[in-house]
């Protein structure tokens, strides 16, 4: 059977997932605007460039094309690191909402294609998490 192609969207997705994980905040609680702020405040956890790299499993130039769309569409925020060499990467309240709204969407459109992503590591949280429609 060949490979699923991953695109852009299904690499958005889970990005987007990775940082509001390292948030430490359930992405579906109803008072989600107040957690993040608390969040951002405690400081989340920190994720770098070479972490996107790592959890999307793709190059340095998708990752690059990724994290610039994010940011353009204000679902990212980028920071150049203490040490002047690398990014740290933060989801924005816009890219939390996004993703919360949008979750269901992209895993009942990519499902073949996310679930193959995590093929040897796993169903993460954050696909057991989302609430199902009725």
């Amino acid at each position: 059977m060949p490979k699923q192609y991953k695109n852009e969207a299904i690499y958005s997705c889970i990005v987007l997932n990775r940082l509001a994980m390292a948030l430490n905040i359930n992405l579906y609680q109803s008072n989600l605007d107040s957690a993040y702020q608390e969040a951002i405040e405690r400081g989340p956890d920190l994720v770098s460039k070479a972490d996107i790299i790592h959890e999307i499993r793709s190059n340095y130039n998708m990752a690059n094309k990724v994290l610039n769309k994010l940011e353009q569409d204000g679902h990212v925020r980028m920071e150049r690191s203490d040490d002047g060499k690398s990014f740290n990467i933060f989801i924005t309240k816009d890219g939390l909402v996004h993703i919360r709204k949008c979750n269901e969407f992209y895993l009942n459109l990519y499902e073949t294609q996310i679930k193959d992503h995590y093929m040897y590591v796993g169903i993460p949280a954050w696909i057991r998490d989302i609430p199902k429609s009725k």
